[in-house]
């Protein structure tokens, strides 16, 4: 697929995208405190194995890739993962975090 990558900003648990859906990972531009986040192949809740474990806490520009769930301070992906369920991210942590979530 040779689409560019969409940009959501999510500030919230329980985000749901449609399906099927290519997940190319996520970044945190702005930080809350302990900023964390978990992806799963679900179109509806947290359920099942997630495709991102829970992060540790997460630092401005960090780059979390769509499997293993590792942050890195990287440039985004060429390719993602299929996710044909759809995908719902959690976050956590406190504050006003601003996490940009890759798709298409």
């Amino acid at each position: 697929m040779n689409e560019s990558w969409k940009l959501k900003e999510i500030t919230a648990t329980g985000v749901a995208f449609p399906h099927p859906i290519d997940f190319g990972g996520a970044f945190l531009a702005v930080a809350g405190t302990s900023t964390t986040i978990t992806a799963y192949n679900h179109a509806a809740s947290a359920t099942g194995s997630p495709v991102v474990p829970t992060t540790a806490a997460l630092t401005v520009g960090q780059f979390v890739p769509p499997a293993g769930g590792l942050a890195l301070n990287v440039v985004p992906p060429a390719n993602g993962i299929r996710c044909d369920a759809g995908l719902y991210v959690t976050v956590g942590g406190t504050g006003s975090p601003k996490i940009y979530i890759l798709w298409r």
